[in-house]
């Protein structure tokens, strides 16, 4: 049994998980995407049904759910946005190893397809990083307006029950 790594397999196992990362990356994107779209159709539904429904809900809060909605939307929409995803061009860096006469050789080569991805998945965290901030605005958002709307339908419920003394 052999206990050494070549130098080649670390970097074999290097470019490997630097993929991977890159791959996480783009489906964490795209799963983020999902989550807001589900998002901003529950507040065009709920938006909706407080219209529909609008006589029969406590005015004010009603007003306030409908601000919260709006404010989910546009947050939503600003998580939707199009972003540009930083992708690896393989042909363009195999023109550079190619120039730079490294392209024979695997451990440069390696090295700086390793580097060239690494860049690609730092890029696209940043931006994924603002994404789910903005993301956890509209859903903040949302949850407040769930709960105005709740009040908004339970109060006309309930206030014929209270007696002031």
């Amino acid at each position: 049994m052999n206990s050494q790594i070549s130098m080649s397999s670390i970097e074999d196992m290097l470019l490997e998980i630097a993929w991977k990362n890159y791959d996480f990356n783009f489906e964490s994107k795209r799963d983020l995407d999902n989550k807001t779209n589900m998002i901003l159709v529950a507040n065009g539904v709920l938006l909706g049904l407080i219209f529909n429904g609008l006589e029969k809900l406590q005015f004010h809060l009603g007003l306030i759910s409908v601000v919260l909605i709006v404010l989910s939307a546009i947050w939503c929409v600003q998580v939707l946005r199009l972003e540009p995803y930083k992708t690896v061009d393989v042909l363009k860096t195999w023109h550079a190893l190619k120039e730079r006469e490294i392209l024979d050789k695997p451990i440069p080569a390696k090295k700086n397809m390793f580097a060239t991805v690494d860049k690609a998945v730092k890029e696209n965290m940043e931006k994924y990083s603002i994404l789910v901030k903005d993301y956890r605005y509209a859903i903040s958002f949302f949850r407040f307006a769930l709960i105005f709307l709740g009040f908004a339908i339970l109060i006309p419920i309930i206030a014929p029950y209270i007696t002031l003394f």
